[in-house]
């Protein structure tokens, strides 16, 4: 009876954890097939690699950024991509800002580190902002200052953003 009893709770224990795998590689395979932009294709290329690579943009703005270190004012172009979806911020004539615009349906909220995998960048793990519980961010990761995750408040939407530099935070 006991040989049973431990074979039956084996049986039902390795299927829990095939299933938990199973679900977890979904996911993966599926942000995979949706990856909105490879960022690291992007970053720090001029606007006309950026719009040979996604196409015109759709809206285009143009004004001053303050550098939080110096208060220097440079000014910025920023383009919208993929039907508003993506917006890179032109700076210095790169593009050293670049942010995706994530539905509630793409965006994970509870695993935050899989939003990564929309820009083409592997999951790690993230920090929660001192100063806002909906952003999770992480520095000096894959080349880049700052790549940070956040809910949009009072949404479920959500959004990735890179910055390239700490000029441009």
């Amino acid at each position: 009876m006991r040989k049973i009893f431990i074979t039956i709770i084996t049986i039902v224990l390795s299927s829990s954890l095939i299933a938990c795998g199973h679900e977890e590689t979904s996911e993966k395979m599926y942000i995979a097939e949706h990856v909105i932009i490879f960022v690291r294709d992007l970053a720090r290329k001029s606007e006309d690699y950026v719009n040979a690579k996604l196409g015109a943009p759709s809206l285009s703005e143009e004004g001053n950024w303050t550098v939080l270190l110096t208060q220097e004012k440079l000014p910025y172009k920023l383009n919208y991509y993929k039907e508003n979806k993506v917006e890179i911020m032109f700076i210095d004539g790169v593009a050293n800002r670049l942010r995706v615009n994530l539905t509630s349906e793409e965006f994970f909220k509870d695993n935050r580190d899989m939003n990564l995998l929309y820009i083409g960048l592997a999951q790690t793990e993230l920090f929660a902002s001192k100063n806002d519980k909906q952003t999770f961010f992480i520095n000096d990761y894959a080349g880049f200052y700052l790549v940070e995750t956040a809910q949009r408040q009072g949404t479920k939407e959500g959004t990735v953003l890179v910055v390239t530099e700490e000029k441009y935070k």
